[in-house]
């Protein structure tokens, strides 16, 4: 059995409670939700979708072409032009180099 501590706020009264305790759990929730939205979620997963795919993408390129420079080399040209290319349609808004 964990214990909650968090520190209580105005709007988190006193989670010093049981963790198997419902009531407990819901304001835990509650307080962790608040201000979240679906845009948010869909960055989180987002995120975590194209640091999975790339990670075995990488391990595949490496595998197949063990030349780890040369692909380093090429991701990072490829990053750039992306960048460059949703800057210059307006996607994006890209800082200029110092």
């Amino acid at each position: 059995r964990y214990q909650l501590f968090l520190p209580p706020s105005a709007s988190s009264p006193g989670y010093l409670r049981d963790s198997n305790d419902a009531l407990c759990k819901e304001q835990l929730l509650g307080t962790m939700l608040k201000g979240f939205t679906g845009s948010a979620a869909f960055a989180i997963l987002g995120y975590g979708t194209c640091s999975s795919v790339l990670l075995i993408l990488n391990k595949l390129a490496v595998h197949l072409l063990p030349a780890p420079m040369f692909v380093l080399l090429a991701q990072v040209t490829c990053s750039w032009v992306a960048v460059k290319v949703c800057g210059l349609l307006g996607f994006i808004e890209v800082d200029e180099l110092e």
